[in-house]
């Protein structure tokens, strides 16, 4: 008659025994599907009385420890020798049937003997509904939980909703827990299909029902049964909640929360929709996940009586969390979301901050590249890439003080005065691929075009020292011609020499002279009119680059006579014009006669010659002549002739 106390399960009723091949068996109980009749707390029991062992949800039964020899002995001593001797094998097939399904025994000694234990089934060993790309299966007592793996969310959504153990009785008594209890609806027929539970008090939201679901669960909605109360002189009554309100929490140490709408407010359930199997269905608009689900009674019909049955899910599966919509993970650049996690990318010519000294750049000491903030985050900041260090070029500077280059950085490079760039351009790019867009340029030395001869004019350009033109006649230009024949045959070589090993160029600061070899030709009367030198052109508006033969380009223009002198008596000039080789014919007017001549052979044609006079040897023209007028006394007389037209 010692009813034993069974740990994480209960003692209930058996069936009705069935008669099968012959023999006596009982059937166990379906525990998803059927209902089950725990014992009552008054129940006696006698000698051969048997019920059977339910274990909780969660749990199984264990027969392992009931096996062993001393077990086997207990139960021999236990009954009389007579009745051991007469065991038959059936009776030993049963007593095993009936162990294995937990049907225990009232024995001899007033104990029931052969009592399994409930011990907790390893969801997570058996295989669990776990989704295993995203959670993880963790067994607990009682059940399992299918925890998010870090990068996943919990969702509310269940492949398959069901009943939550509190019908079919896979949920304790010990999980249920209410305020107070009206006599005779005790709270462990709350169940759906039993009697029912009714609270003790009559005022509004005085009456509360918690379901402990002993693991976190995801749940969906609640049906809920009206409990029929017969009153003495009254008829029968049915007896619910007309409204509800739910609160729930993952722990008893924490406050529950109530249930919300998408507005932050407590939501109230109303039970009118009674169906035609006479139970109310409510469906929460929006899931919750919770081990302890609280339901407060607001209003009521008849008396704050109720039974019920929760459905729902445990969470099988997550979500992916897109970390990416969240300050876009950190990414300075690109975030790409990925099962589980994410990635950061870099745009071109940026690479991922994977460690200290990434492309040439290094966490602070003050940080250290895994907090929000810090310059360089590990495998979240992009870095342009690194550029090869440069070197100044020979004759020349790098116009920069950096060190370190990288993407989107330019440096400029300049030749030293007197050189110029070659190759590559001024300017230099680090290009996405952490390489120069060009190579380093040259500086070579300047060089000028040299100037050059013209045999219309009679110019001469060449090396060598400068050489004057003589101003005498013709017969001088002559022998000055013939002086300087030698002169410009070695001038020329030397200029074909340099010529040649610089590109047909001269270099910075070289002299060329300049003459004119050609008679009645001669340079400008300048300084500079019989030597230019190679020289920056500071201006660089010749459109003859950086580095020319200064001045304007030399020229032997023909000597110019200037305007003839009238003579008296002589006719107008008629020339072309007054420089080296013109010429005009020099005639008298009718009351003048001609005299003498231009020369030898030109007769009366005054010539423009080679030193810029112009030879009118001893023309003139002779005519009538005015007496001489005399001076007044104590006067002066200036004149130069007495011819027609003089003063």
């Amino acid at each position: 008659r010692n009813v034993p106390q069974i740990e994480h399960g209960q003692l209930v009723e058996l069936e009705a025994p069935q008669q099968q091949a012959g023999q006596l068996t009982r059937q166990p109980q379906q525990q998803q599907q059927q209902q089950v009749q725990p014992v009552a707390a008054n129940r006696k029991f006698y000698y051969q009385d048997e019920v059977r062992v339910q274990c909780n949800r969660g749990y199984r039964l264990d027969v392992s420890h009931l096996v062993n020899g001393s077990s086997k002995q207990q139960q021999q001593q236990s009954q009389p020798a007579a009745t051991v001797q007469s065991s038959t094998a059936t009776d030993q097939q049963q007593q095993q049937f009936a162990t294995a399904n937990g049907i225990i025994k009232c024995g001899a000694n007033q104990t029931f003997e052969q009592v399994p234990r409930c011990v907790d089934i390893d969801e997570c060993q058996l295989g669990s509904t776990c989704d295993l790309a995203t959670t993880s299966c963790k067994n607990q007592p009682g059940g399992y939980a299918c925890e998010c793996k870090s990068g996943f969310a919990p969702t509310l959504e269940c492949k398959q909703t069901a009943d939550l153990g509190l019908a079919n009785g896979q949920l304790p008594d010990s999980a249920i827990k209410v305020s107070s209890t009206a006599p005779a609806f005790d709270k462990n027929n709350i169940r759906l299909f039993r009697s029912g539970w009714c609270g003790a008090s009559q005022l509004p939201g005085d009456n509360q029902v918690r379901i402990d679901l002993q693991t976190v669960t995801i749940i969906k909605g609640l049906r809920i049964q009206p409990v029929s109360l017969s009153l003495p002189g009254s008829p029968t009554i049915q007896a619910f909640p007309s409204l509800l309100r739910l609160r729930y929490s993952n722990n008893l140490t924490e406050a529950s929360k109530d249930y919300l709408d998408g507005n932050k407010r407590a939501v109230q359930f109303r039970l009118n929709n009674l169906n035609s199997a006479g139970i109310f269905h409510i469906n929460l608009p929006v899931p919750v996940e919770a081990r302890y689900l609280e339901l407060v009674i607001v209003e009521f019909q008849g008396s704050p009586c109720m039974r019920l049955e929760l459905t729902g899910c445990i969470r099988q599966s997550c979500a992916d969390i897109n970390e990416c919509q969240e300050k876009n993970a950190g990414c300075s650049h690109r975030c790409l979301n990925q099962p589980g996690s994410f990635q950061c990318a870099c745009e071109r010519g940026h690479d991922l901050f994977i460690s200290n000294g990434t492309q040439g750049f290094f966490i602070p000491p003050e940080e250290t590249g895994l907090r929000d903030g810090d310059l360089f985050r590990l495998n979240k900041t992009c870095v342009p890439r690194k550029c090869p260090g440069l070197v100044e070029p020979t004759d020349g500077q790098l116009l920069t003080t950096q060190r370190l280059f990288h993407y989107g950085d330019s440096v400029r490079f300049k030749c030293n005065f007197g050189y110029v760039m070659t190759g590559s351009s001024p300017i230099l790019s680090c290009s996405a691929n952490g390489q120069w867009n060009g190579t380093v340029p040259e500086c070579q030395r300047a060089k000028c075009k040299p100037l050059s001869n013209d045999r219309a004019q009679g110019l001469v350009a060449g090396l060598g020292e400068l050489v004057s033109p003589m101003k005498s006649g013709v017969a001088s230009q002559s022998q000055a011609a013939a002086s300087t024949a030698s002169s410009d045959s070695d001038s020329n070589s030397q200029l074909a020499q340099m010529m040649a090993i610089n590109d047909g160029q001269l270099p910075f600061l070289s002299n060329m002279t300049v003459h004119c070899k050609e008679p009645g030709r001669t340079l400008r009367p300048t300084a500079s009119a019989h030597f230019r030198q190679c020289v920056y052109n500071i201006r660089n508006d010749t459109g003859r680059g950086d580095y020319w033969f200064s001045g304007t380009s030399p020229a032997c223009p023909r000597v110019d006579c200037g305007v003839p002198q009238q003579t008296p008596g002589a006719l107008p000039y008629q020339y072309s014009d007054t420089k080296f080789g013109s010429s005009f014919f020099f005639g008298c007017e009718d009351t003048y006669h001609l005299a003498g001549s231009a020369s030898r052979s030109s007769g009366n044609v005054v010539t423009c010659k080679a030193d810029g006079q112009w030879d009118f040897g001893d023309l003139r023209c002779e005519g009538p002549v005015c007496l001489d007028p005399g001076r007044a006394p104590d006067g002066e007389q200036l004149a130069t002739s007495y011819e027609p037209n003089s003063q």
